[in-house]
Parts: structure tokens; C-alpha cells; sequence
């Protein structure tokens, strides 16, 4: 789910750096031996940081149509 909420928005907003969720487990220290990260801690501050707005504001609601 992740990955696709970063592809959505590197689609519609590339000016954003909004991170892949391995770049953020690496760069918020949720590593593992052995090169891995810890995806379930990462991805729960991951989705934290989005709620809180740390990545920008979104939004998911298209406008409706003008007549």
C-alpha cells in the first residue's frame, strides 16, 4: 500500500520528496542484521508522518466538476 501511495505521488507531485519506505526505515535507523529494515515499525511511522502531514498535504477528493 506504500508503494503505491509513493507512485501516486511521484506521479502528481514530483517536486515532493516523498520517500519509498525503505529510504525512510534507513533514514529514521529501522534497520535489521544483515542489511535489512524493520518493515512493520517503519511502515507504522511511515503512515504516523503521513497523518501528521510531515510529507505535505494531500489530498484524495476530486473537485467536483464546475458547471
Amino acid at each position: 500500500m506504500i508503494a503505491e501511495f509513493v507512485a501516486w505521488s511521484r506521479a502528481r507531485t514530483p517536486e515532493r520528496a516523498v520517500p519509498d519506505l525503505a529510504g525512510f526505515a534507513q533514514s529514521r535507523g529501522f534497520t535489521q542484521r544483515g542489511g535489512g529494515f524493520d518493515a512493520h515499525n517503519a511502515a507504522g511511522a511511515y503512515l504516523k508522518h503521513f497523518g501528521e502531514g510531515k510529507f505535505g498535504r494531500f489530498s484524495f477528493e476530486r473537485p467536483e466538476a464546475v458547471a
